[in-house]
C-alpha cells in the first residue's frame, strides 16, 4: 500500500462518516439528502481509488472496482447541482419536473456507456497501482 491507498482510505472514511452524521441529523430535509448523496458519490469514488491505487491490485479485480466506483464520479455533478439548487434557494428550478428529468437522464446516459464498455478499458499499470484508460472512440 502506498500513500495514495491510505488518502483514499482516510477519505472514504470521513465521507462515510458524514452520510451518516448528515442523514441523523435530519433525513427529512432536502438540503441533507442532496448533501448526503453528494458525499455518497464521493465515498464510492474513495472506496474505488482505495482498492485501485494499490500496487498488489489484479486487472480481474480492478474491472469490478472500477464498475462500483464509477457511479461516484459519473453522478456526483449531479447532487453538486442539486445541493446548489437548494442552497440558494431556485424553487423556480428545482420545482421543474422537465430539468428533474434531464439532470437525471445525463449521468444515466454516462452510466450506461460505461457499463457497456463504451467509455474506458481496464486497466493500465501505473506507479501507484491500476486506473482505467479512456477509448478514442466517440459515443
Amino acid at each position: 500500500m502506498n500513500f495514495w491507498t491510505w488518502a483514499h482510505l482516510i477519505s472514504y472514511i470521513v465521507y462515510s462518516f458524514l452520510v451518516v452524521y448528515i442523514l441523523l441529523k435530519n433525513r427529512g430535509s432536502v438540503l441533507n439528502l442532496a448533501a448526503s448523496a453528494l458525499f455518497t458519490c464521493f465515498a464510492m469514488w474513495s472506496f474505488g481509488n482505495v482498492i485501485l491505487y494499490n500496487t498488489e491490485t489484479i486487472p480481474a479485480v480492478a474491472s469490478v472496482i472500477l464498475n462500483i466506483q464509477a457511479p461516484g464520479w459519473i453522478w456526483f455533478s449531479t447532487f453538486y447541482f442539486l445541493y446548489v439548487l437548494y442552497f440558494t434557494g431556485n424553487s423556480a428550478i428545482y420545482n421543474n419536473k422537465a430539468v428533474k428529468i434531464i439532470v437525471f437522464m445525463i449521468p444515466v446516459f454516462f452510466t450506461a456507456v460505461f457499463w457497456t464498455g463504451g467509455m474506458v478499458t481496464c486497466c493500465a499499470k501505473t506507479a501507484w497501482g491500476l486506473t482505467s484508460e479512456w477509448k478514442n472512440n466517440p459515443v
